[in-house]
């Protein structure tokens, strides 16, 4: 016999192939976080209603909205927007927005996807008085787990002076399932939609 089970090479080996098959899986889906969601498809009508609003997408089981939710709740809505909050899902966090004084729209991932073309969370959308899309994007533009301040309310005090605002990328979770496909092949992290309660 030319080498045993027990010989230090061997060890190695299996110590690699076993860090390869651990290592890819962790790989992928801290990736999923490090790249940036794809922008909205779609640019749908909004409606004039005379001010000026910003509408915070959140995703019910995603950890990057639920920071985001935190740090809007701790500084409360601002009274110069109609500020509303749409909630994809479901999360214990929500009530604590709505007793911040945040308006709290449910909506699913299906007319997200449709009406907004929009596959992730979270994002900002500010609309003008008219019913323009204004920005259409991140709120910090830092990847999740980089603890940065949000940026909305400079975001919507640029635009609403008149200045063009280049969109931040957004960093978060799948919100759409074919999203949650090509992100997770594998549904590691995102069961598909026929497996979720």
């Amino acid at each position: 016999m030319l080498f045993k089970f027990n010989h230090p090479s061997v060890h190695w080996l299996v110590l690699a192939a076993w860090a390869a098959l651990v290592s890819a899986p962790i790989a992928l889906l801290m990736a999923q976080h490090l790249a940036p969601l794809p922008a909205p498809t779609s640019t749908p009508a909004w409606p004039a209603t005379g001010r000026w609003r910003s509408i915070h997408v959140l995703g019910g089981d995603c950890t990057c909205s639920a920071d985001l939710a935190e740090a809007l709740r701790q500084r409360g809505p601002d009274p110069e927007l109609d500020e509303e909050i749409w909630m994809v899902g479901d999360a214990p966090w929500s009530a604590s927005l709505q007793r911040a004084g945040f308006k709290l729209r449910r909506i699913t991932e299906a007319t997200l996807q449709n009406q907004q073309g929009l596959e992730g969370a979270p994002w900002l959308y500010v609309i003008d008085p008219q019913g323009h899309l204004a920005y259409s994007g991140g709120h910090t533009g830092r990847p999740a787990g980089q603890r940065a301040p949000l940026r909305d309310i400079e975001i919507c005090g640029a635009v609403r002076s008149g200045q063009a605002v280049a969109s931040l990328p957004a960093y978060g979770c799948a919100v759409s399932d074919a999203l949650r496909a090509r992100l997770d092949p594998f549904r590691l992290k995102y069961p598909s939609a026929a497996t979720r309660p």
